[in-house]
């Protein structure tokens, strides 16, 4: 273990050593660890030295920059000379897409054709680099940053990219820069992969869309395309009188329409002359109508297939794929060995099930969090469609105490409903304790929620108040004092509509009276230990937690939650909730 760059901590050793050996023999591993363990650079440091080709997936682009970072610092202080890039889509990687807005990958094609950027560096770079650094080298240079990084990939010892490239039909892009068979696969924050990957391989088509493929298919302008369009416009009255979500035949509604293969494929033909219209004019390259045709096609393609259900409703079409097993199960084998590492990767036999995962051997490192209060608060509980008028003051109860924590605070919501039901709560309370307010909604974008990250951290006496699952309760750091109270309002079980009761349906079929648990339960405490773990990042830091659902007791929920809320918890009446707190900052 000579790589590894730190002063080893406990445990780190022990799981760097039988990575390594198990490995090598070309086993499966699966590593639950929690955050502040050091679970990148212990990786690295195990399976680097192999000689295996590395192939490091997260769950985003700017993600990948971590194992890279990791490289550089194993580099430096070893002395060892390890190539790494981290690799990004075309659409990153672009001068001339970056300039263009809704440029799909099909457009890209017809850009790369014409691009005068599209020529090969004179010399590639014999080092390890990030993908921003790549894209600042071929920007000095006047050559494509995305030839380069191509270029650079053939020749590295590691490669890390979002999930996209491997758990979705771009794995080919892989298999130009390794014989996947020699290589060794490392899947970050993999908890994700059971709803990740049912996310790649789904699609939606909006009614803006539809409308919209109507009016491009007319103004192409031959008899073909508008007799088509009037078939497109048929479809998008149909959706018009649609009311609940249902499943429906795509076969049957096509006909119906019209519509057939013959049509559908002449649409992805518009597409590709629309395309080349664009760039002509200078014009933003996206074509609805090839959109349209493409989704149909694949609706067609994938109807009847068990775990693949076609949905309509009065906002669309989808196709909901819920096979993360049986094409994850596939990926696997292309591997010399796989490893999956997460905070939260417990129960871990639930987890390999539900990826398709079979031999593997699995480490799980307790948490080092020492300096922990957590409370459990009865008499509240988020159930039912709706909060009750009684139960919401009873929250306005426990929100005014808990916002006098004397810092930073932050409260996630089992939904975004009831962060609605409970926000004049929130303004409230941050009012009368003079708290700055963060509120993450349904339609923040990227740039947006990174300034609002960093100004709440540098506040000092502010409330984040969001979802589980959202951009601040997975993924988002908040090292010592930045955080330290934490509120976690229900439990974020998916809402039961039509999808939830298919994928219940779909998962009990596969893993009988195990269904519900893999499919319902474990997602839902997975996104709540995700958030409850913003708070504690490093052995020293401080945690001070509330479960504000007396449901969290129930057995089958509170063995699912992290050891470090286990060991520490203490019940709670709602009640006597603001007295605890004035006790316990006195």
């Amino acid at each position: 273990m000579e790589l590894f760059p730190y002063i080893p901590r406990r445990f780190q050793r022990e799981i760097m050593e039988r990575i390594s050996r198990e490995v090598e023999r070309g086993r499966n591993f699966c590593l639950h660890a929690p955050t502040g363990f050091g679970k990148t650079p212990v990786v690295l440091a195990a399976i680097l030295p192999l000689g295996f080709p590395v192939i490091w997936v997260t769950r985003t682009g700017n993600q990948a920059d971590r194992p890279v970072e990791e490289l550089k610092v194993i580099n430096e202080r070893s002395g060892a000379d390890f190539l790494g890039l981290s690799f990004r889509g075309k659409r990153d990687m672009c001068p001339v897409a970056r300039e263009r807005r809704g440029v799909d990958y099909e457009a890209l094609k017809v850009l790369c054709r014409k691009c005068r950027l599209n020529r090969k560096l004179n010399e590639v770079p014999m080092e390890t680099m990030t993908f921003s650094e790549i894209y600042a080298l071929g920007k000095r240079a006047g050559v494509c940053p995305y030839r380069i990084q191509l270029e650079m990939a053939k020749h590295v010892d590691l490669i890390s990219m979002s999930y996209n490239y491997v758990f979705s039909d771009l794995i080919f892009m892989i298999e130009k820069f390794f014989r996947l068979r020699n290589a060794i696969l490392v899947v970050d924050e993999a908890h994700n992969l059971q709803k990740i990957v049912g996310e790649l391989n789904s699609e939606k088509l909006t009614r803006n869309s539809i409308a919209r493929a109507a009016k491009e298919a007319k103004e192409f302008g031959t008899e073909r395309s508008m007799k088509l369009s009037r078939k497109i416009r048929a479809l998008a009255e149909y959706v018009k009188t649609l009311r609940n979500e249902s499943t429906f035949a795509a076969a049957e509604l096509l006909k119906k329409l019209g519509i057939g293969e013959e049509e559908l494929r002449y649409g992805v033909y518009i597409g590709a002359k629309i395309y080349e219209m664009q760039l002509e004019a200078g014009k933003p390259l996206r074509s609805y109508v090839r959109r349209f045709s493409r989704f149909w096609q694949k609706a067609l393609e994938l109807e009847g297939v068990d775990g693949v259900a076609l949905l309509q409703s009065g906002e669309g079409f989808e196709i909901f794929d819920m096979r993360a097993a049986e094409i994850l199960q596939e990926i696997w084998k292309k591997f010399h060995a796989c490893i999956f590492m997460s905070g939260t990767l417990k129960p871990v036999e639930a987890f390999a099930e539900t990826v398709g995962l079979g031999d593997y051997i699995k480490a799980e490192v307790p948490s080092f969090a020492s300096n922990v209060h957590a409370f459990i608060v009865r008499g509240v509980s988020t159930r039912g469609e709706e909060l009750t008028d009684v139960q919401r003051e009873k929250y306005r109860f426990l929100i005014h105490g808990f916002f006098s924590y004397p810092g930073n605070v932050a409260v996630f919501t089992s939904s975004y409903r009831v962060q609605d039901e409970l926000m004049e709560f929130f303004v409230e309370a941050s009012k009368e304790r003079g708290k700055e307010l963060f509120v993450e909604n349904e339609n923040l974008r990227g740039t947006e929620a990174r300034r609002m990250l960093e100004d709440f951290k540098q506040s000092g006496n502010a409330a984040l108040i969001g979802p589980c699952g959202g951009r601040f309760a997975e993924g988002a750091d908040f090292p010592g004092r930045a955080l330290e109270a934490i509120m976690v309002i229900g439990i974020p079980f998916d809402r039961v509509t039509l999808k939830t009761q298919l994928y219940i349906q779909y998962y009990t079929r596969l893993y009988g009276e195990k269904g519900r648990y893999y499919a319902y339960v474990v997602p839902a405490l997975r996104r709540a230990s995700q958030a409850l773990g913003r708070a504690i990042r490093s052995p020293q830091d401080f945690g001070f937690f509330v479960l504000a659902d007396e449901r969290y007791f129930r057995r089958e929920y509170f063995e699912l939650l992290p050891d470090y809320i286990q060991r520490n918890v203490r019940g709670v009446h709602y009640s006597n909730f603001p007295l605890l707190m004035q006790h316990f900052f006195q």
